[in-house]
């Protein structure tokens, strides 16, 4: 995707290009890695897996959110930079932010109910810890 969108953008693959795909990787990962986490962490076998995933939207969507907007409001003074270097980088991170978004709180959590994944075996239950 981020190679089509520095085509999109008229660069060309360069170091500085080539530095964001790599910088990708690691922000692409975290946004996706904690609606994971979260998901895997409510395994309740009482839960349905739509159940599951709403409660992990509901734990974690806003801080994943937010995590990528205060990105963005980091990244902002580069937009308006006479350096032409410094532009690049910023339409490259942007671009890292908004894809990781996208992929994290919408096609990871799709990807979680379509693939109908079972909670762990030997898990106990809320209510099961309850009852004693």
């Amino acid at each position: 995707e981020l190679y089509g969108v520095v085509y999109l953008y008229g660069d060309t693959v360069n170091s500085l290009t080539g530095l964001g795909l790599v910088m990708a990787v690691g922000l692409v990962v975290d946004y996706n890695a904690h609606i994971c986490h979260a998901f895997f962490a409510n395994s309740d076998p009482e839960l349905t897996n739509v159940e599951r995933l709403r409660l992990t939207m509901k734990q974690m969507a806003r801080s994943v959110f937010f995590g990528g907007m205060t990105s963005l409001l980091g990244l902002l003074p580069l937009a308006f930079s006479k350096c032409e270097v410094f532009r690049v980088f910023f339409k490259m991170v942007l671009a890292i932010i908004l894809l990781g978004l996208a992929h994290g709180l919408i096609f990871m959590p799709a990807l979680l109910a379509a693939l109908k994944i079972e909670p762990p075996k030997g898990i106990v239950s809320a209510k099961e810890k309850q009852r004693g």
